[in-house]
C-alpha cells in the first residue's frame, strides 16, 4: 500500500520565521508557510519539533502538529508563534501537502543559533524581516 503512494519533493513551498512588533511595540516571532505555486495546496500537515543541547544538556521542545485545509496560490499562513528561547535549538518543520492530486513533502530545519538579528533579511512574500528557508 505504501509503495503505491508516489511522494514528490516540495515545489514552490517555503518556510519563514519572521519578527514583527505587536501593538505595544514588543517584538514577536511567527513561523509562516508560503505557497508560491500557481495552484493551491491542500490538506497541509505540519509536524514541528525542537531539539539539541543547551549548556551540555539535551533539550527537546514539545512536538506540535498543525493542519491547514487549503493555502491559495501566492499566499501564506501563520503556522505558529515561536519563542526566541527555542532559537538555541534545531527547529524542524516537516510539511506534507497535496497539489494537483500529488503528495509532496519536505523537511525544513533551522539549525541551532541561526535565527538571530544579524541573519535577518527582508522576506518579500511577508514584507517582514526574517529568515526564509527554501
Amino acid at each position: 500500500m505504501k509503495r503505491d503512494i508516489i511522494h514528490k519533493d516540495a515545489e514552490g513551498v517555503f518556510l519563514a520565521i519572521a519578527k514583527f512588533s505587536d501593538s505595544n511595540g514588543k517584538d514577536n516571532w511567527n513561523v509562516y508557510l508560503i505557497n508560491e505555486n500557481d495552484h493551491p495546496i491542500d490538506t497541509v500537515l505540519i509536524n514541528t519539533k525542537g531539539y539539541g543541547f543547551v549548556n551540555g544538556q539535551e533539550k527537546e521542545a514539545s512536538n506540535m502538529r498543525y493542519k491547514i485545509e487549503k493555502l491559495e496560490p501566492n499566499a501564506y499562513a501563520v503556522i505558529e508563534p515561536i519563542d526566541p528561547d527555542l532559537f538555541q535549538l534545531n527547529n524542524e518543520f516537516w510539511t506534507t501537502y497535496f497539489m494537483n492530486g500529488h503528495l509532496y513533502d519536505k523537511k525544513f530545519i533551522f539549525p541551532e543559533n541561526t535565527i538571530r538579528e544579524e541573519n535577518l533579511m527582508l522576506v518579500p512574500q511577508l514584507d517582514m524581516k526574517g529568515i526564509l528557508h527554501i
